[in-house]
């Protein structure tokens, strides 16, 4: 059974003069239940454009994506995905709760009260659950954003750049909160520069360069040589 199933997508950004270079080209990314796919590759390999996409935040020049057999976008996919993007926007007049509560009451699930407390205490938010968000430092929102995607235990979580910020203590949690959710039957679709960020953690990975495949694999397989700044290069197929 495939959670998520993406099939050739190609996108390109548009340019002023017309149709950029592609960001993304023939790219396949199939999702079962609990793996975890590593999306590793330098800045600009198109990490985030494929997260985008699997999102339903944009829509490719060419392919599919699905997610629980509904085409990413509709309302049945965005009910079964968390997202984490890169860069996060949230609303800076408004508190921590009041954000988080508004988020729960939308889902159909119950117990909104229990839901909120269950992500912040795992998040370390309780102490900044009055606090507005415009008050709050770079790690602090990566958390609340993180909390989003929680909040109604989806099936499929994508996650960009998702640890960047977090202290050692909150991404303990969030790192085992993830195991659990994969050995429940999740998927996770981890995004990254970073390979220490896929150990213990991943079960495969996509090696992205210039939003192409390079490599595809199991993680216990691929990890190891991509360990350390040559071994990344290497793969790449970068020069020394």
């Amino acid at each position: 059974m495939e959670l998520l199933a993406a099939r050739r997508i190609t996108h390109a950004y548009r340019r002023p003069l017309g149709r950029g270079r592609p960001c993304l080209v023939d790219v396949d990314l199939t999702v079962a239940p609990g793996q975890c796919w590593g999306l590793l590759g330098p800045n600009g390999s198109g990490k985030s454009t494929l997260l985008r996409v699997l999102a339903g935040l944009c829509a490719p020049l060419a392919g599919e994506a699905v997610v629980g057999g509904a085409p990413v976008g509709s309302r049945s996919a965005r009910a079964s995905t968390g997202y984490v993007p890169e860069a996060v926007e949230l609303p800076p007049r408004l508190s921590v709760q009041d954000v988080l509560g508004e988020l729960a009451a939308l889902s159909s699930a119950g117990d909104i009260v229990g839901r909120v407390d269950r992500v912040s205490e795992l998040l370390g938010l309780v102490p900044l659950l009055r606090r507005r968000l415009g008050t709050l430092s770079g790690g602090q929102r990566r958390r609340v954003a993180l909390a989003q995607a929680l909040l109604d235990d989806p099936a499929v979580l994508l996650l960009d750049e998702a640890f960047s910020g977090l202290d050692s203590l909150v991404l303990h949690e969030v790192r085992e909160d993830l195991r659990l959710r994969l050995v429940g039957g999740a998927g996770v679709v981890l995004a990254t520069h970073r390979v220490e960020d896929l150990e213990g953690l991943a079960t495969h990975v996509l090696l992205l360069r210039e939003g192409r495949v390079v490599q595809r694999g199991e993680a216990a397989e691929l990890l190891p040589a991509l360990r350390g700044h040559d071994g990344l290069r290497a793969a790449l197929g970068e020069a020394g």
